[in-house]
């Protein structure tokens, strides 16, 4: 029970940690150093794609040209937003899932397609026009975003994805994949009968 609930807590922490990390890019970089670092793409195309079960599929793209550099995956929560706005609003510091809630969502899970009472991380605060979502799936020419609106106006904007309407900017915020790996890790290591908050966190938190 210790050594789960202790590892479990340096797994949140290192989350926190990177998730501040990409609170500073919103706040500090420009778009110039965004590019430049791989960390945001700009003028994208959307498209919708077939859904992935309760999910939207969105492709963007550079209407057929080779994407820039990058350092977009499979897995990595992102935002979607206008391509003229800054980008989204950066979140508190206690937004935002964290492993040792039973509830927990991951990035992975949405890129693999969650159940349907599944739920996104809440990364960022939405601006105006901004969706949150999982990359899918990337190529030289295009990444695929899982999206899932959960208010009318988001509804709106995957509306305006699907339809091709407008540039978009596309912006890391994490990669899930690592903690979602971590925490299932320990879940089998320390599988057990009894009922700790940590050990239902660890044994509810699936890939």
């Amino acid at each position: 029970k210790l050594y789960a609930e202790s590892h479990l807590r340096l797994l949140q922490a290192e989350l926190e940690e990177e998730r501040a990390q990409a609170r500073q890019r919103l706040q500090e970089w420009g778009r110039e150093r965004l590019a430049r670092e791989g960390a945001a793409l700009f003028e994208l195309s959307a498209m919708a794609k077939e859904k992935l079960y309760s999910d939207n599929v969105v492709r963007l793209d550079l209407r057929g040209v080779l994407l820039p550099f990058h350092r977009f995956a499979a897995g990595d929560l992102v935002t979607i937003s206008p391509t003229e706005s800054n980008g989204p609003l950066p979140p508190p510091p206690e937004a935002g899932f964290s492993l040792l809630r039973p509830d927990a969502r991951s990035g992975a899970r949405a890129a693999r397609g969650a159940e349907e009472d599944g739920e996104y991380p809440d990364l960022a605060a939405p601006s105006l026009g901004s969706i949150d979502g999982a990359v899918l799936s990337r190529s030289q020419r295009f990444i695929d975003v899982c999206v899932r609106p959960r208010s009318t106006e988001e509804a709106a904007t995957v509306a305006r994805l699907g339809g091709g309407a407008g540039r978009w900017r596309l912006d890391a915020a994490i990669s899930a994949v690592p903690y979602d790996r971590m925490a299932l890790a320990l879940a089998e290591f320390t599988e057990t009968t009894s009922a700790t908050p940590a050990e239902d966190a660890l044994q509810n938190y699936v890939v």
